[in-house]
C-alpha cells in the first residue's frame, strides 16, 4: 500500500505587514473567508513575501514522536502551514471517496504547533503592548480553553472597551460591534479617549497572551503606595489553589517574582489538555485589582516562540472540525469528482501602530513646509505626523482627511520603533534638508 497523506487542517497567519496593498487595501477588508484566501492566492502568485519570511512553524520536540506514531506531519504553506495526516482511501456506497486515518486519533487529541521568530524584526512590526503585567505568550486555540472564539478564527473575541483601563498605543477594544485602536494624539502628555475604527474582526490580542512558565515576573504598571499585593491563583472549577503574599514596608518593586511549581498541572502531556486553566488574581493595597487566565507550561515555552498553536480534530463548535461525524477527514470528494476542502483556520494579526518622526541628519531643527502643512506637526527640533499609521511592507504616501490629499515622504526604513516619554510610539525616519524638510530659521 502506497503511503497517502491528506490535510486534517490548514492554518493562515494573516499578517497585516504582509498583507497590505499599495493602495492601502489590506487582506481584512475581505468579509468572508473565501475572499480572503482568493487574496492569498492572488499574492503567492505576484511572488509576494509572506510571514514565513520571519516565521517558521514546528511540532514541539517532546510531541515530535508522538506525531509521527499518529502519522501527523507539518508542512510550510502560504502564509501558515498545514498538518497532514497519513490515510487510507475508502469508496462509499453513494460512489463518493473518503479518507480514514491510517492511525485512529485518540478522542480528544490535541496537535501542538510552536511559531517560533526567525528574526527580530519580527516583535517590531507586530502589535502587541510593550509594558505587560504577565510575560505571558499567545495561545490559539480551537477550544474552550481561555475564552471564546468565533470560526474560523483561533484568536480569542476583541476585549470590550474598557474606559478605566490605560490602552497603550494601537491596542485593540471592542465598541459595539466596532472593532476600536487607541491611540494618544498630538497634545502635550495628554492621554486623549481617541479610538480609531478598525477593519476586520478576531484580531490577536492580549487575552490570547495566557501561556507563562510556573515561575515568572509580575510587572505592576504602577507602584505608588503599593506595599502589598495578593496573588490568588485558583483552578478550573474555583478552588483555590495558593495563595502568594508579597510585602514591603518600603515599597514593592515593579517586578514581583512568582513561583507556582510544584502547585500547578503543566502542558503537554500526552492527550487531551484538560484541568489545566487558572485564574490568577491580583490585589494591591493601592487599590490595583486585576485578574488573569492562565496556563502553565515549561516544555511549550522552552524555545521562546511567538505563539503556541493548540487544534483539537472534534470540538464543541462543529465549524471547527477536521474530522466529520462519520469519522473521516472532512476532506474528500464526492461522486462528480467535486472536492470538498479542509478546515482552514485563521490568525488575523495587526501590525505595529506608529507614528512617523521626521528627524534632521545632523540633530538639527527642522520646520513645517507648505508641502506637509496639515500632515505633519512640528514637536521640538522634528516633524511628527498627525496620526499613526500601520506598519506594512510596501511603500506609502501620507494622506489626510480634510481637505482630502496625499503627500510623498520618506519612509520608516529598518523598522525600529522607539517608545517615547510621552508613550507614544514612532518610527523615526532621518532626512536631509530640503524645501520638504526645511531647516527652522
Amino acid at each position: 500500500m502506497g503511503l497517502i497523506y491528506k490535510t486534517l487542517v490548514e492554518i493562515k497567519l494573516l499578517h497585516e505587514y504582509f498583507l497590505t496593498r499599495k493602495d492601502g487595501t489590506t487582506i481584512f477588508s475581505e468579509p468572508d473567508q473565501s475572499a480572503r484566501l482568493t487574496f492569498l492566492r492572488e499574492e503567492f502568485s505576484n511572488e509576494q513575501e509572506a510571514i514565513n519570511e520571519d516565521l517558521d512553524f514546528e511540532f514541539p520536540e517532546s510531541l515530535q514522536a508522538r506525531y509521527e506514531g499518529l502519522g501527523l506531519k507539518l508542512l510550510p504553506t502560504y502564509s501558515g502551514c498545514r498538518v497532514v495526516v497519513r490515510v487510507v482511501a475508502r469508496k462509499l456506497v453513494d460512489q463518493s471517496t473518503v479518507f480514514e486515518p491510517l492511525v485512529t486519533l485518540p478522542s480528544g487529541e490535541d496537535i501542538v504547533i510552536l511559531v517560533r521568530r526567525k528574526t527580530l524584526a519580527f516583535d517590531v512590526y507586530t502589535r502587541g503592548r510593550v509594558r505587560r503585567e504577565l510575560p505571558a505568550t499567545y495561545l490559539f486555540t480551537n477550544t474552550g480553553l481561555g475564552g471564546t472564539r468565533t470560526f474560523p478564527f483561533l484568536t480569542r473575541n476583541v476585549p470590550v472597551q474598557d474606559v478605566a483601563f490605560l490602552y497603550e498605543q494601537g491596542e485593540l477594544s471592542l465598541s459595539g460591534a466596532t472593532v476600536q485602536e487607541y491611540f494618544r494624539q498630538q497634545v502635550a502628555n495628554i492621554w486623549q479617549d481617541v479610538y480609531h475604527d478598525v477593519t476586520g474582526t478576531a484580531f490577536a490580542n492580549e487575552g490570547d497572551r495566557i501561556l507563562l512558565p510556573p515561575a515568572f515576573d509580575y510587572y505592576f504598571t504602577d507602584t505608588t503606595n503599593l506595599t502589598q499585593a495578593s496573588f490568588i491563583l485558583t483552578d478550573g472549577n474555583g478552588n483555590i489553589v495558593t495563595t502568594l503574599d508579597r510585602t514591603n514596608a518600603a515599597g514593592l518593586n515593579q517586578k514581583v517574582r512568582l513561583d507556582f511549581s510544584g502547585v500547578i498541572n503543566t502542558v503537554p502531556f500526552e492527550g487531551a489538555f484538560t484541568d489545566v486553566t487558572y485564574l490568577l488574581t491580583v490585589n494591591g493595597n493601592n487599590g490595583f485589582t486585576a485578574s488573569h487566565t492562565v496556563i502553565f507550561s515549561d516544555d511549550l515555552l522552552r524555545t521562546q516562540p511567538w505563539a503556541v498553536i493548540m487544534v483539537r480534530p472534534q470540538v464543541a463548535d462543529s465549524a471547527f472540525n477536521m474530522i466529520a461525524p462519520d469519522g473521516f477527514l472532512i476532506r474528500r470528494k464526492d461522486a462528480l469528482g467535486v472536492w470538498t476542502d479542509a478546515t482552514v483556520m485563521e490568525i488575523p494579526v495587526k501590525s505595529r501602530l506608529a507614528y512617523w518622526r521626521f528627524v534632521h541628519h545632523k540633530g538639527k531643527a527642522l520646520d513645517v513646509s507648505a508641502t506637509l502643512t496639515d500632515y505633519v506637526a512640528k514637536e521640538g527640533n522634528v516633524l511628527i505626523t498627525q496620526v499613526p499609521r500601520t506598519a506594512a511592507r510596501s511603500w506609502f504616501m501620507l494622506s489626510r482627511e480634510a481637505p482630502p490629499g496625499t503627500q510623498y515622504v520618506p519612509n520608516p526604513v529598518g523598522p525600529e520603533i522607539k517608545l517615547g516619554a510621552d508613550r507614544r510610539m514612532f518610527f523615526d525616519v532621518v532626512v536631509q534638508p530640503s524645501d520638504l524638510f526645511p531647516e527652522a530659521p
